[in-house]
């Protein structure tokens, strides 16, 4: 037994009440006397640490039940003032545990390993430690590596499309596939090499034909622009597939110079005039007999 403040103290840190003394810093003190001449003894203090407290443990990456790229580190905390050693293992799926750290430092959300050893799939992390009084302290989670990214492509509009520019919205439709999906966003940006983009639509479903959102381009101005689709899945892996794309809601202008408005032909000649149009297809010259307002018959 060992004395303090409130009377002896035992081996597992209790007073004589029972009770648990506080963690800190104590003198030992033994006195020995002779029965028969108390005058006769010997006395003899060494300090001595009381500490009833198991290292404190937490692990910020992987969380529980997430997914994490392959080049993911484990990033963990490890607390006790006298702390002996701490140990992380990694077991996959089925599998024994595989040391990948081991220290006796304490560290405060620290990188203390790389998980790229590990092949895709399910795992178990485990974190143990324990100080200088013998306290243990454990923990574990489950977690599962995902080194692919997602497959993201959009089908329509294909690339290179005039797209008319009205009233109504533009349907896009594409595919998002993973083994792990997460979340995709559909987005658009002005010219050839958009920059900065404006959402047109997002979700979390996954699969070959998806209707991606609908772009509704009564205030857009006539021009190129890039659709992006970005996915991502549960392990935050990105992928992205862009389409151009040329929005044109103005009509191509046509003009007929010659022969003039009203004029009269008597013999074989020229048809002149001018077609322009940012997007122009084609043109075709035709005649029909009458007055151009009620002439049917081209």
């Amino acid at each position: 037994w060992l004395g303090d403040q409130a009377g002896l103290i035992g081996e597992d840190g209790r007073n004589v009440g029972g009770g648990r003394v506080p963690d800190g810093d104590y003198v030992a003190w033994l006195r020995a006397e002779s029965p028969d001449q108390p005058e006769v003894y010997e006395e003899q203090t060494i300090r001595l640490i009381v500490d009833a407290t198991p290292p404190a443990l937490g692990v910020s990456r992987p969380s529980a039940g997430s997914y994490v790229p392959a080049d993911a580190r484990v990033r963990a905390s490890i607390a006790d003032a006298h702390l002996r050693e701490y140990v992380l293992s990694v077991a996959p799926g089925g599998g024994p545990a595989v040391e990948i750290a081991r220290g006796s430092q304490a560290r405060t959300d620290e990188a203390l390993a790389a998980l790229t050893r590990f092949s895709d799939g399910p795992h178990t992390l485990s974190l143990t430690a324990s100080d200088q009084a013998e306290n243990e302290s454990g923990l574990t989670l489950a977690f599962s590596i995902d080194s692919s990214p997602p497959e993201a492509a959009i089908a329509a509009p294909a690339q290179g499309t005039v797209l008319a520019r009205g009233d109504e919205p533009i349907p896009v439709t594409g595919r998002v596939e993973d083994a792990n999906p997460g979340s995709w966003t559909l987005r658009f940006g002005a010219g050839p090499e958009a920059a900065a983009f404006g959402s047109i639509g997002s979700g979390t479903s996954s699969g070959p034909a998806l209707a991606l959102g609908s772009w509704d381009v009564r205030s857009v101005p006539d021009g190129p622009y890039v659709l992006s689709l970005v996915a991502t899945d549960q392990a935050a892996l990105p992928a992205e597939s862009r389409v151009a794309v040329t929005l044109d809601g103005t009509p191509p202008k046509v003009a007929l110079t010659s022969p003039a408005e009203g004029a009269y032909v008597t013999a074989p000649g020229p048809v002149r005039g001018s077609v322009s149009d940012a997007s122009l297809a084609s043109w075709l010259v035709e005649a029909a007999p009458g007055p151009a307002a009620s002439a049917f018959q081209w």
